[in-house]
């Protein structure tokens, strides 16, 4: 079947608003200047949320739904980005010095997959050639080497290579890694970067993310068996292991505080997040 719907103007699609949809417009040129910039297909993903609910919403509903979205994954996005800091440089810092080896990362046998391993060099070579930061270049310019050391080398990895290279590494360093987060399990570890980079992914690219369900869930750690479920799987459970990851690297991380400031501004039911008072407890508390 081919799509045959034409076009519709920013008055039209205003009116197929009120009328298909009965959101109630207090503002009308509010609502014509959301339309022209935020394009109608990404609020439609805001107010199916009232619709599927039967719950009767105000343009204004969904534009605050919208941009609590937006400040979300910006605070996430931000937070995230100094999880991954700090997971490449303990990554780094613990392969080299352990094995004595600054370009370790070019040693296969600590690695399971080598198709993986293999295919990671390749992406790392070319980043490398390809890489124009005032680092990289100093380091070509310097050396004559296939790839730089691996302190080097973590700084252009993205946060989905980085989590590729831990999921391919051997059990026990990976156990040792995690350790450094207060993580037993080097599954679990894993598990949670593979989750946190669909995370990441998906505020980089704008994409609704407060009540979205994610397909790469990671292993429930045994001490929060009791508070989170796999199979109803929202984004408390990333608040929790954030949580716990930034409490690690800062002892006073504002994290928890940001979160529950921004639901309280734009007044959001944390049920559709699987924020229940037991996992807010519990992020306030801190309790690892």
């Amino acid at each position: 079947m081919k799509y045959t719907k034409p076009p519709l103007t920013l008055q039209e699609q205003l009116e197929h608003i009120q009328n298909f949809y009965h959101i109630k417009i207090k503002d009308k040129q509010k609502a014509l200047h959301y339309l022209k910039h935020c394009n109608y297909y990404k609020l439609r993903g805001y107010w199916l949320y009232y619709e599927k609910r039967g719950i009767q919403a105000s343009f204004e509903d969904v534009i605050n739904l919208y941009e609590f979205d937006k400040a979300l994954r910006d605070l996430l996005l931000s937070y995230l980005e100094r999880i991954e800091s700090s997971i490449k440089s303990v990554f780094a810092n613990y392969l080299t010095t352990t094995y004595n080896n600054p370009h370790i990362h070019l040693d296969a046998s600590i690695f399971g997959n080598q198709k993986y391993h293999k295919e990671g060099i390749e992406r790392l070579q070319e980043s490398f050639i390809k890489g124009d930061e005032i680092f990289i270049n100093h380091f070509k310019e310097k050396y004559d080497e296939e790839l730089p050391p691996l302190w080097v080398c973590v700084e252009f990895m993205t946060f989905g290579e980085l989590s590729k290279w831990i999921r391919n590494l051997n059990i026990h360093d990976t156990k040792q890694i995690a350790k450094t987060y207060n993580i037993k399990s080097p599954r679990v570890f894993s598990s949670i970067l593979y989750h946190l980079t669909e995370v990441r992914n998906r505020c980089a690219h704008h994409s609704r993310i407060w009540n979205h369900s994610f397909i790469h869930r990671f292993e429930i750690p045994k001490k929060y068996k009791k508070f989170l479920s796999f199979q109803n799987f929202k984004l408390s459970h990333t608040f929790v292991v954030m949580n716990d990851l930034l409490t690690v690297m800062e002892p006073k991380s504002q994290f928890t505080k940001s979160i529950l400031h921004l639901i309280e501004k734009h007044s959001i039911d944390t049920k559709e997040m699987g924020l229940d008072e037991t996992i807010i407890k519990l992020l306030k508390d801190n309790n690892v």
